[in-house]
């Protein structure tokens, strides 16, 4: 097989998922790609930073909950213009810091499996980020998209693409000529995207129309955790 010439990542609320792009062909990392990884971000007073699974297990056996933290949904903050940085034990992290762990375990990690230090990079992002919403969607979507971009580059990509994430999801071949319609129903946001297809004389995806709304599971479960 040829060499890898980029990644696919879906820097998602709850779960992020990598995929590598040769030249001819798209191809999953087995479990990197499916079920993918938890964004969940582990730091400690010693310094230690996990990511996933292994963040939420090393969080479970601290027994001294001032030494350390779990953070998760971190893609929520990425819009809001108030949250800039955090500190813990004398240390600070914007929060393009914190966006370029999760990022940099994806990228180590398939670089691993592939025996390679791939720098190109396409991510997927909501038609809405969390927050943007409104009167400064403009602004906020461009701030989100800005630092998501940072991070990337701080996790050791090189060349940084975006694509939103439904309109992502109805680039393949599968697809059936005509008006096709993808619904991404998130943990943070809630998504759509139509295109019109066209599989001769020659393929073309046009994007008819994108939308998007800042509702989903993360709020679904707040409401479920609040309920007497």
């Amino acid at each position: 097989m040829s060499q890898p010439i980029a990644y696919g990542i879906d820097f998602g609320t709850s779960n992020s998922s990598i995929a590598v792009s040769y030249r001819r062909q798209v191809a999953p990392l087995d479990g990197l790609t499916d079920p993918g990884v938890p964004s969940l971000l582990y730091l400690d007073d010693v310094g230690l930073e996990l990511v996933g699974d292994t963040a939420a297990q090393q969080y479970l056996l601290g027994s001294d909950p001032t030494q350390n933290r779990l953070m998760s949904s971190l893609k929520s903050f990425l819009a809001d213009d108030l949250f800039t940085k955090t500190a813990s034990w004398g240390r600070t992290w914007s929060l393009e810091d914190l966006t370029k762990f999760i990022l940099r375990h994806l990228k180590r990690q398939a670089d691993e499996r592939l025996n390679a230090d791939v720098k190109r990079v396409l991510i997927g992002y909501p038609v809405v980020f969390v927050g943007a919403e409104g009167d400064r969607f403009e602004t906020l979507q461009a701030l989100a998209l800005k630092r998501l971009e940072k991070a990337a580059r701080l996790a050791g990509f090189k060349e940084v693409e975006f694509l939103d994430e439904p309109t992502a999801a109805l680039y393949h071949d599968d697809l059936t000529s005509g008006i096709n319609v993808a619904l991404d129903f998130g943990a943070g946001t809630f998504d759509i995207s139509i295109v019109q297809y066209r599989s001769r004389p020659r393929r073309a995806t046009e994007v008819l129309a994108t939308n998007g709304i800042a509702i989903g599971g993360d709020r679904f479960d707040c409401a479920v955790f609040k309920m007497e």
